[in-house]
Parts: C-alpha cells; structure tokens; sequence
C-alpha cells in the first residue's frame, strides 16, 4: 500500500502543540521570574512558534479545497493538497524544543 503524503510530516510538530507551549512561553515572560537571559531565550522561542504557527495556518489555508467555476455555470472541486504538502516553514526546528522545556 503506497504510504499518504501525511506521513512525510509525522515528526513536524502539531498546530495546536505549538500553541500549547507559546502560551506556556507567554506565562514565563508575563511572571517575570527569570533573568534576562532565560527571558531572552524564552522570547526567542516566542518568536520562532509564532513563526511556525503562522506557517502551519497558510498552510492550512492552501490545502482547503477549491470550488473552479467551469464555463457550463458549475463548479469543479480542485484539490490543492497535493501542491502544499510539506511541513509548514520553522515546524522542523521546533520537532523536540518543546520536549526539552517540560522534561
């Protein structure tokens, strides 16, 4: 049985596990119990989930799939899923940084 397109991004972090541990950053930051140098690194990790989650949302977007208007007045549904089927950009960094912070 050929393997899915899916199974290409099985190590890629999830959406929702990045949203997880960028509010989990956020609660750090908004304590304000580290130094500056752990808010720094924190704030940096911020920025990279941040990245990733929006990368992952486009990506979502462009695998929905497409009603075509054809000349007859219906419509054909093109799939684009195929096209956009690769880890959304900033996910492969992120595979075991969130496994770190909570071990």
């Amino acid at each position: 049985m050929p393997k899915k397109k899916a199974d290409k991004a099985k190590g890629a972090p999830k959406y929702e596990d990045v949203r997880v541990r960028l509010e989990e950053v956020v609660s750090k930051l908004e304590r304000g119990e580290g130094t500056l140098e752990e808010s720094l690194a924190l704030y940096e990790e911020g920025v990279k989930l941040v990245r990733a989650s929006h990368g992952m949302l486009d990506s979502a977007e462009k695998r929905l799939e497409i009603l075509k208007p054809l000349p007859d007045g219906s419509f054909r549904v093109e799939d684009r899923t195929s096209e956009f089927a690769r880890p959304a950009e900033g996910a492969a960094e992120l595979t075991d940084k969130g496994a770190e912070e909570t071990e």
